[in-house]
């Protein structure tokens, strides 16, 4: 399933949040200043609670608030329940929260527990940790910012835009992981249900987990697989390229070389760098040779370096040639 379209939702939140009237917006609403925590209360304010450095030009200053489990942010202003900027730190472990938590301009927060009825976001610089809990909506990192998920019991997809990075090393994602606009997703585990998708000069490395349905390269983007249990079809459009790191390669049930794969369309076989063996539908839309699948030998520890950075690059000449 590609989930895109609303992908631009969130593209469209961050504009908007970075817009001229944030920062006195903001400045009306109620923030927390000293360290504190929350535990087992309900937050009743109808307005965002925001944590900021009261002095960002000493870090050691910086503000810390904790969220115990049975806390409950009702409130919401601008979509948030609780929101960290300004080298504040957050350590998140449990509670509810009704509409969004980000973390934004070098703020950061880790995600231990908690239920979460919408997103959670990292946006300009903010850094994300998620080391457990339930969010209904997506985890996603906008405009620079940082992600890490090492588990989450349960997310509806993982998104990222604009130059930001997500890890993903465990975790339960029902349907789509997604990078666009120059951004990076590293996947070392977990389990995506829908589809994996890079777009716009995006580059996603697949390492490990498990897949169910498609692995997708749109417009210039990049995807590195070298392990994982694959889902049904290995796909690349608009100019974009998917390398496969393995050995005991065969297309159609017939063995073959390593190297740019030809054929548009059939069933690839093989193992991957990982030790694990692979059976997918590939689909190439392009025959003239602009949307590329390589097949790499392993071992190729240089030339997965060389595709993760230059190889992207001079891939991107050669199509720009042959327009």
């Amino acid at each position: 399933m590609n989930r895109y379209p609303s992908f631009l939702w969130l593209c469209w939140l961050w504009t908007v949040l970075l817009g001229p009237g944030l920062l006195s917006a903001f400045a009306q609403l109620p923030f927390i200043l000293n360290n504190g925590e929350v535990n087992e209360t309900t937050v009743t304010t109808a307005r965002t609670i925001l944590v900021q450095n009261a002095d960002r030009a000493d870090p050691a200053t910086a503000t810390t608030l904790i969220v115990n489990p049975g806390a409950n942010f009702n409130g919401s202003s601008f979509g948030f329940s609780l929101f960290y900027q300004d080298d504040s730190i957050g350590v998140i472990n449990g509670g509810s929260f009704a509409t969004d938590v980000g973390v934004t301009n070098n703020a950061m927060a880790t995600v231990a527990d908690g239920t979460f009825s919408s997103d959670l976001l990292a946006l300009g610089n903010g850094m994300l940790t998620v080391n457990g809990g339930s969010v209904v909506d997506d985890v996603a990192a906008i405009g620079s910012g940082q992600v890490v998920i090492n588990d989450i019991t349960s997310v509806d997809s993982v998104v990222t835009f604009d130059t930001s990075t997500v890890e993903i090393n465990d975790g339960n994602i029902l349907n789509d992981v997604i990078a666009d606009n120059g951004s990076r997703i590293v996947i070392n585990g977990g389990f995506v249900g829908d589809d994996a998708e890079t777009f716009g000069g995006s580059s996603m490395e697949i390492n490990g987990g498990t897949f169910v349905e498609d692995i997708e390269a749109f417009g210039s983007s990049l995807i590195v697989i070298t392990g994982g249990e694959l889902g049904e079809r290995v796909r690349v459009f608009d100019d974009a390229e998917i390398s496969i790191f393995g050995r005991e390669f065969s297309l159609n049930g017939v063995p073959i070389g390593t190297g740019e794969l030809m054929a548009t369309s059939g069933t690839l076989t093989g193992i991957l760098r990982d030790g694990t063996a692979f059976s997918v539908e590939i689909e190439r839309e392009n025959i003239t040779g602009n949307d590329i699948i390589v097949l790499v030998p392993e071992p190729a520890t240089g030339w997965l370096l060389l595709t993760t950075g230059a190889a992207l690059l001079l891939r991107r000449r050669r199509s720009s040639a042959a327009g």
